[in-house]
């Protein structure tokens, strides 16, 4: 007989076997993991992470129920498919019980808390050659990597890699080595929202944007859908970075920037990302604009990650010190930080929007530059989403959480 039922630190060993045997269904060695059984456990306690079992028992030959699959995932936000969602992490279920229906009956326990969290959307990295993409397609899952947008996953991984990509020490960061940073000193907007003006590197003050004025980033909280736990990660926010027209000393103040461009700051996070995205507010009074998400995730096989996403407005004016500050400044407010992602779109060359493509050519020159491996077209990861129509067709289907 089979059940589904919430995980908890009592079923960390097993669950943590499964994730071994996942990662090793996707071509990688068990012990390649970066993630220990003592760290999976303390993250299970965090309360960060949502995780669905699958049990098994044969009551003529077993005493007690077998953990034969599981499901994590988390709660994001994403401005593109309408804000709060679900992010599916893992899903699994042992060789010996597949094709008996369970795999229907546990995504269907995911739409269930989806659904009682209010998720627009639920979305997942499948890889190529597992035969997961006909899986997903079947639920009403659409690929978002091989339609428009295009989403391509690029992703840092490990301190290794943080350490080569962005030139951050993790440990030294932690170690209060970059505490006295901009970053620290942001101006209160209200809410709990910053902003700090942002030093542009001498190589950009030296090029075509010598005439810049200075430029200021502002950091606004993202709603959160559920009520947090004491150990909950930080919240998510939407960054805007302005960057004025040098010698105009009618805009020289953060404040004369806000007025030049009519940022309704007191505006939900929503609203101001959409107003970067739809009008060209970057143009006006000639203040460049552009926006983007950053949000906590994670990852089975590595732990807590940060992402970025959701790039719009004139991204010509990001700099890769842009990223190298934030992450650091993830890193000071969330401990054991061991990975970066960037969402970004990637427009296919036979089948996409001519502007589209150009303006995120800035963006992808400058993970270009910072060696950020593209996962989506190394190692074949496709990002699939599900809407909230498709999700609560599911729901409507066969399968209870108790079944022989």
């Amino acid at each position: 007989m089979f059940s589904i039922r919430v995980g908890g630190p009592s079923d960390s060993d097993e669950l943590y076997q499964r994730t071994l045997e996942l990662l090793e269904y996707h071509g990688v060695p068990g012990d390649q993991t970066q993630m220990s059984p003592s760290t999976f456990l303390q993250l299970q306690k965090e309360d960060f992470l949502q995780i669905l079992v699958l049990t098994c028992i044969d009551p003529s030959h077993e005493a007690s129920p077998k953990l034969v699959g599981y499901a994590s995932f988390m709660s994001e936000f994403d401005m593109l498919f309408g804000g709060h969602g679900l992010l599916l992490d893992h899903f699994f279920i042992q060789e010996a019980y597949r094709g008996k229906g369970q795999g229907r009956r546990l995504l269907k326990a995911v739409c269930e808390a989806a659904q009682f969290q209010q998720a627009k959307y639920l979305k997942l990295y499948f890889k190529d050659g597992l035969r997961l993409d006909k899986f997903y397609e079947h639920f009403g899952f659409s690929n978002l990597t091989k339609s428009p947008p295009y989403m391509h996953y690029f992703e840092i991984y490990g301190h290794k890699e943080i350490q080569r990509c962005l030139r951050i020490k993790m440990k030294k960061v932690v170690s209060n080595a970059c505490r006295k940073s901009r970053i620290e000193k942001g101006a209160d907007l209200g809410t709990g929202n910053l902003a700090w003006q942002f030093e542009l590197p001498s190589r950009l003050q030296e090029d075509e944007d010598s005439s810049a004025g200075p430029c200021y980033l502002l950091s606004f909280k993202l709603p959160h859908p559920i009520e947090k736990a004491s150990h909950s990660p930080p919240d998510g926010v939407l960054i805007i970075l302005l960057r004025a027209p040098g010698g105009d000393s009618r805009i020289s103040t953060l404040q004369d920037v806000l007025d030049a461009v009519n940022l309704p700051i007191h505006s939900g996070p929503e609203v101001l990302w959409s107003r970067v995205a739809k009008s060209k507010l970057y143009l006006l009074n000639g203040v460049r604009c552009c926006a983007f998400v950053e949000k906590p995730a994670f990852c089975g096989w590595l732990g807590k990650m940060v992402t970025f996403c959701d790039f719009v407005g004139d991204l010509s004016i990001l700099c890769e010190e842009v990223f190298v500050d934030r992450v650091k400044h993830w890193a000071l407010r969330w401990s054991e930080l061991m990975g970066v992602n960037f969402e970004v779109p990637v427009p296919d060359p036979q089948n996409h929007d001519h502007y589209a493509g150009q303006s995120y050519r800035p963006l992808l020159k400058i993970l270009r530059n910072l060696r950020v491996s593209d996962s989506s077209q190394r190692d074949g990861w496709n990002a699939a989403l599900l809407e909230e129509e498709d999700l609560q067709a599911i729901l409507m289907g066969p399968g209870d959480r108790s079944q022989q």
